[in-house]
This record gives C-alpha cells, structure tokens and sequence, in this order.
C-alpha cells in the first residue's frame, strides 16, 4: 500500500484553492486518509475518487468523507424521495443486508430504478 502523506505534504505546501484527484479504490482511500492526517486545507477537495461510493468505504471512512466532492448515484436526500423509491429501498436493503453486500443499500440500485422507469415510459 502506498503511503500518500509524503505527497499530501507536498499539495499542502502548494497551499491550492482546489485539489482534483482521479483514482481507483484502494489509492482514493489512502489519499483521503493522508488528506486527513494532515489536516489538508483548501477550498475544494475531491475529483474522480473511484470507489468513495461504495458502501464499505463510506462506513469505513466516516467523517473523512466530510467535505469531499465526489460523484455519487444516489443520497437518501429529501429532494431524491421520487415515487416508488422508498418502498423498493426497503425490499432492496433488506436483501442486500441478508446477502452481506452493499452495506448501506442505496449505492446503485435507486439509479437503476430510475433508469427502468424511464425505459418503463418509452415503451
């Protein structure tokens, strides 16, 4: 595993508005728990950080995720409450939980669902 606090260091004292990362799971982790380490102090941090949605490594990471801007599918937001959705979150989560995977239960299936909705209506 690569130690990214040498290099966090090194963004720090380029003292940057903005941080873009582009990177894969184990990296995006590593550079996110550098970041934190340090105390990383810009005005936008985040990017293409791969794997920062999946449910394992949000529970994993906690609150360092706090600030990060990063894509994600879906958020149990009040804006995101379409018709339909919690009802099949529930049916989904519970499967999820009893399969041991996706440990939060909305990473990629809401998105999904919306997709066949609109598929649903082309028809």
């Amino acid at each position: 595993m690569i130690d990214f606090t040498p290099i966090m260091r090194a963004v720090q004292a380029a003292n940057p508005d903005l941080v873009y990362v582009a990177s894969y799971p184990a990296d995006s982790v590593g550079i996110v728990r550098a970041a934190n380490e340090i105390r990383l102090n810009t005005k936008l941090f985040g990017g293409s950080t791969v794997g920062l949605q999946y449910g394992a490594l949000k529970t994993q990471l906690g609150a360092q995720l706090n600030n990060i801007v990063v894509h994600d599918f879906y958020v149990p937001e009040p804006t995101l409450h379409f018709p339909g959705i919690e009802e099949f979150l529930k049916r989904y989560q519970a499967k999820a939980a009893a399969g041991e995977m996706d440990q939060l239960g909305f990473f990629v299936p809401p998105f999904a669902y919306a997709n066949l909705q609109v598929l649903g209506r082309q028809t």
